[in-house]
């Protein structure tokens, strides 16, 4: 039963943040401070869209991946809930980190510029 919510659990995280990058990549948002992988911090609104759709296009192949691998806890017969919560919370960091990196190198690139 475990393997069955660990499954579910991270293809629905995989699924909500491919959903929220989408608009990103598609350039659907316009420049805000609030919804963006990276903040308007660029006085162009053509980088914002740029940036963003790179930082949308990393999480959207991180989450992607994370979809694919959430169907691992199916070929494992026993599977606690300790590691229910631990693929969870790995699953989550991934996604966390691949933000972290993209807001970090657009912000040196900002300062350099």
């Amino acid at each position: 039963m475990h393997n069955i919510i660990a499954t579910l659990v991270m293809f629905l995280l995989g699924l909500l943040f491919i959903g929220v990058s989408l608009p990103l990549y598609y350039k659907k948002v316009k420049p805000n401070y609030f919804y963006g992988i990276v903040r308007n911090i660029y006085e162009c609104d053509s980088d914002w869209y740029v940036k963003n759709k790179r930082g949308a296009k990393k999480v959207i192949v991180i989450s992607s991946v994370i979809c694919v691998i959430s169907f691992i806890p199916l070929a494992i017969p026993e599977f606690s809930a300790t590691t229910v919560v631990i693929w969870i919370v790995g699953s989550c960091t991934a996604i966390v980190i691949s933000l972290l990196h993209t807001f970090i190198t657009e912000w040196r690139t900002k300062r350099s510029l």
